[in-house]
């Protein structure tokens, strides 16, 4: 779809909804409904950018990316820490590790005097990978938010600060499982 089509679609979306709600009378109900489509919609295309155009050209997924940065940002740790770091269900991070270890991106080690205990680390190409991804993502973002002015961002981010913080008590979980790689 192309972005103009989108774009299309997400007009005549917003219209029937708002169609619907006007033989309602609930206004309010249409603009949050409108707002948090747009939202979704938005991180959708973003994320589905980034992983198209950044983390697969370079041999992993968005949770390989995450669970990689976790890593990264916070040096070696036990799967069910980076699970949670990462965003990713404790379910998929075996599957996730499995992939990344198998394509050289990370180790998984018996560093603990309970043998049970894994601890993962990046390797040298899961490093240098890490690092260029983020590179090439903060490009695809400054690109996605060249529109705004500064004081946009600034505002879009603290709006976005305040309705997460809403549901704070949902944050603590990790999301749905996702696709594995």
């Amino acid at each position: 779809m192309t972005s103009a089509s989108s774009a299309e679609w997400s007009d005549h979306f917003e219209d029937l909804i708002r169609k619907v709600a006007g033989e309602r009378n609930a206004q309010r109900d249409v603009d949050t409904m409108v707002a948090v489509m747009q939202i979704v919609r938005a991180a959708n295309r973003i994320s589905q950018d980034v992983d198209a155009n950044v983390h697969r050209p370079l041999g992993f997924s968005i949770a390989g990316f995450r669970v990689m940065s976790a890593v990264y940002m916070g040096g070696p740790a036990e799967p069910v820490r980076l699970a949670r770091l990462a965003g990713v269900s404790k379910a998929s991070i075996s599957s996730v590790l499995n992939t990344l270890e198998k394509d050289g991106f990370v180790v998984r080690e018996r560093r603990s005097p309970d043998r049970r205990i894994v601890t993962v680390s990046l390797t040298e190409a899961g490093e240098a990978a890490c690092r260029t991804a983020t590179d090439q993502q903060l490009a695809l973002e400054r690109e996605w938010l060249a529109p705004l002015t500064e004081t946009e961002v600034q505002t879009l981010l603290r709006l976005l600060r305040k309705v997460l913080a809403g549901r704070s008590h949902l944050t603590d979980q990790p999301p749905p499982a996702e696709e594995d790689s």
